[in-house]
């Protein structure tokens, strides 16, 4: 089994002003928590629009947290999930651990329709899927996308966005993910979106609270 986890949304999603000497480097599940062998930041379109290949996505090493020069990228949250993930695994169920590929796609200051379909940070998303699809295929492994670690708000807070739009874009952009990721891994399950952003309402200093409000509604009830 291998299974992906992604994560998308803004710059925290990439590990944006994180403190680069608060964290190991040191692998603490090998051969189980991975990322592609380009490093676990590859995939962030940042502000050049890179879009990268599935064909480029060919091979895992262990994921540790790594610091990324230019754009200032420390811990992705997506590294502290995965390897909790296999501790837990390790701790509490005999040992079970299981190959976790962690990857990011997210974009700093972006609004949701900067990221979904067309874009580059979605383009890196589907070719993420694809790649390890490719990778579990050549491995006889089984593919598996349980979940979508999504980290966003920010900037639909700055721009006011009112609630039933954001909420009905995401659940648009959570089905073609959905569609992308069942198409390529032959899961029947749907993956589970883990959201949050709220506080970026303080941070904007918006007196609004529209899309903290959709991504509540969007996981109490859709």
């Amino acid at each position: 089994l291998l299974i992906l986890a992604p994560i998308g949304g803004q710059s925290l999603a990439t590990g944006s002003g994180g403190v680069t000497n608060s964290f190991s480097t040191t692998p603490r599940h090998p051969n189980y928590s991975l990322s592609w062998t380009q490093g676990v930041h590859y995939g962030e379109p940042g502000t050049g629009g890179v879009v990268i290949s599935s064909s480029s996505l060919t091979a895992v090493k262990d994921l540790f947290s790594e610091v990324v020069t230019g754009p200032g990228r420390a811990e992705t949250p997506v590294v502290a999930a995965v390897d909790y993930w296999n501790t837990y695994a390790s701790n509490s169920l005999a040992g079970a651990r299981v190959r976790v590929l962690a990857t990011t796609h997210g974009l700093g200051g972006a609004e949701l329709n900067a990221i979904d379909e067309g874009t580059a940070s979605f383009s890196n998303l589907v070719a993420h899927i694809q790649g390890a699809a490719s990778l579990a295929t050549s491995s006889n492994w089984v593919l598996n996308v349980p979940v979508w670690f999504f980290v966003h708000g920010e900037n639909d807070t700055f721009l006011e966005t009112p609630v039933e739009n954001y909420r009905t874009n995401f659940l648009i952009m959570y089905e073609r993910m959905n569609t992308i990721a069942k198409a390529a891994s032959g899961q029947t399950n749907d993956p589970v979106v883990v959201m949050t952003q709220t506080a970026s309402r303080t941070y904007e200093n918006q007196s609004n609270s529209w899309t903290a409000n959709a991504q509540l509604f969007l996981n109490l009830s859709d």
